[in-house]
């Protein structure tokens, strides 16, 4: 009686080095799909940071085109506008958005804390003074805010640009507005000047 052998099942040197080819190539697929995946992400959270950017300019551009001319009452009982501007701070008078909040006139004040956020403080006017001011947050991150007001035709100081607007008995114009980011932070701002309607 003869004895055969005994055949050993297992890989062929041929079929590993085939796996291991097949691995290495779904290897590469998957890190160059992980790395598109990452772009994808960076280009979405860069969009969705440029869309509350641009949120935040057509509120303001919003609240600027609809500023109220409010006298006030001072300590001495002297009337006078409720309009500040300063190179870096802005407070006026404007309509409450009927559609989010409570009817009426609210004092508005839009600046840049230290905190870098750029933000609007707002209080709702009322008889004999105003109301608790509420902080509401437009944007994180900012680096500065600079704001510059035109005077209207006909008016003393026509056509001119200035660096601050107080003490006077009448709207600017139009005010242009910018706001600056950190240096490596891809978000723009789109300085433009937003016309003033209930100025004369």
């Amino acid at each position: 009686m003869s004895r055969g052998l005994r055949q050993v099942e297992g890989f062929t040197l041929v079929e590993l080095l085939v796996c291991l080819a097949l691995l290495s190539v779904m290897t590469l697929y998957a890190l160059n799909a992980l790395s598109s995946l990452k772009d994808i992400n960076r280009v979405v959270e860069r969009s969705q940071a440029q869309m509350e950017v641009d949120a935040a300019q057509r509120y303001l551009h919003d609240a600027i085109s609809d500023i109220r001319p409010v006298f006030l009452a001072n300590d001495r009982n002297q009337q006078h506008l409720s309009f500040v501007g300063t190179a870096n701070t802005l407070t006026f008078v404007g309509a409450a958005n009927r559609n989010r909040e409570t009817g009426g006139l609210y004092l508005l004040s839009y600046g840049v804390n230290a905190q870098n956020e750029f933000v609007v403080d707002r209080a709702m006017l009322r008889e004999g003074g105003t109301a608790a001011s509420t902080k509401v947050i437009l944007l994180r991150g900012v680096k500065g805010v600079a704001f510059k007001y035109m005077a209207c035709p006909g008016t003393t100081g026509a056509n001119t640009v200035a660096e601050t607007w107080q003490g006077i008995d009448q709207l600017p114009c139009s005010i242009a507005i910018s706001l600056a980011f950190p240096e490596n932070d891809p978000r723009r701002w789109r300085t433009e000047v937003v016309g003033i309607a209930t100025a004369r």
